[in-house]
């Protein structure tokens, strides 16, 4: 992890505010997703957990693996509510902080600060983003395995 790509994953996070706000103002009563909901909050759900993969995608794997546990929303509600995504934007602030901070000293004492903060991260994404960001990332590495054998 970098300062770069934790700046991409506060990109990612306004995007995932975005949709949140969007699907929250519209279909917030919504418990489920069923063939007579609308098309757009289908979409919307969609569009949601697909920002949640692309945001574990730039994780270490280690945070993907071993995620700290945070409040089980998934368990309650159909998608990520607006404080989930507030406290998924401070979260992803603090590991720039910890990384330019790193970066700028070039020490490496803040290792570990970095890999809380990314474990804190992928602790609020769905378990079945960070697990479609983990399959993503074995085949594109079966895919290189193989490519290098030619």
């Amino acid at each position: 992890m970098n300062t770069s790509i934790a700046i991409t994953l506060a990109t990612q996070a306004a995007e995932l505010t975005d949709l949140t706000t969007r699907f929250q103002a519209r279909y917030a009563k919504l418990n489920r997703l069923s063939p007579t909901t609308p098309i757009e909050a289908h979409r919307l759900a969609h569009a949601i957990f697909e920002k949640q993969r692309e945001i574990a995608q730039l994780l270490d794997t280690d945070a993907l693996v071993e995620p700290l546990p945070r409040w089980p929303w998934w368990q309650h509600q159909l998608t990520l509510d607006l404080a989930a995504v507030g406290d998924l934007a401070r979260e992803i602030n603090h590991l720039i902080t910890c990384c330019a901070y790193g970066e700028a000293l070039a020490s490496s004492d803040l290792a570990p600060a970095i890999r809380s903060s990314q474990a804190a991260i992928a602790g609020m994404l769905h378990p079945d983003a960070r697990a479609a960001a983990l399959q993503r990332r074995h085949q594109r590495h079966a895919i290189g395995s193989l490519l290098s054998w030619n």
